[in-house]
Order: structure tokens, then C-alpha cells, then sequence
């Protein structure tokens, strides 16, 4: 994905999914402007990723928690290799630095555990 996308033809769509961690700021900017140059027009770039903040509806894990912390860690480790890992808070306006617009961003809980009350 870092290489030139050297493709004879454009796509309708390209999707990319948990790619957080990945690459540094200015990586993924690359990677978005490839995404834009190389989408037909009409196209639709989208991209799935995650929060790597433990939260809780009910307040069952507390900010002072091991899970309350381990995002807040695991983002200063990564800071620190130059990756980022808050990609969820940043995508939507670096896909539209890139030139994308009519930019729609969806976010849903993912429930872990038996703990959770969800409806199908």
C-alpha cells in the first residue's frame, strides 16, 4: 500500500480496514491521496477502524482501571514508534484533506461479553 499504485484502471471502491497502527501522519496522508488519484469518478473510499479506548455504558470500567488505561498507554507506546493509533479520530479530516467530499462517518458500539444487552 506504501508502494506507487502504478494500476492501468480506477476503482469504484477501495476499502481498508484496520489498518490503525499502521503508518505515521504522513503515511497515511500518502495513502489517502493514492486512494483519491486512483478512485474512478463517482468512487467511494471506506475505511473501517477501531477505538482502542475500554469504555462502558454502565461506568463498569472505570477510567482508573487496567482497561480504563491500556488506551491511553498503548497510544503514548505507539506516539512513540511514530504509528498512529488514533486513526477513528483523525481519518475524517484527513480523508477530506486528501480531496474526498460528501464525507459520512457511522459509529457503532461493539459490545464484548455477555454483559451486553444488544438487539439484532
Amino acid at each position: 500500500i506504501m508502494k506507487p499504485w502504478e494500476y492501468k484502471e480506477t476503482f469504484d471502491l477501495i476499502h481498508l480496514r484496520y489498518m490503525y497502527g499502521s503508518f505515521t501522519d504522513e503515511q497515511w496522508r500518502l495513502v489517502y491521496k493514492q486512494a483519491y488519484d486512483n478512485l474512478a469518478p463517482g468512487g467511494w473510499i471506506e475505511q473501517c477502524e477501531s477505538s482502542i479506548a475500554w469504555t462502558s455504558d454502565d461506568g463498569s470500567v472505570r477510567p482508573d482501571s487496567i482497561l480504563g488505561k491500556w488506551g491511553e498507554m498503548f497510544t503514548r507506546a505507539c506516539n512513540k514508534m511514530g504509528k498512529s493509533i488514533t486513526t477513528i479520530d483523525t481519518l475524517e479530516a484527513e480523508v477530506e484533506a486528501a480531496g474526498f467530499t460528501s464525507v459520512h462517518e457511522k459509529m457503532y458500539k461493539n459490545p464484548i461479553g455477555d454483559w451486553a444487552k444488544i438487539r439484532c
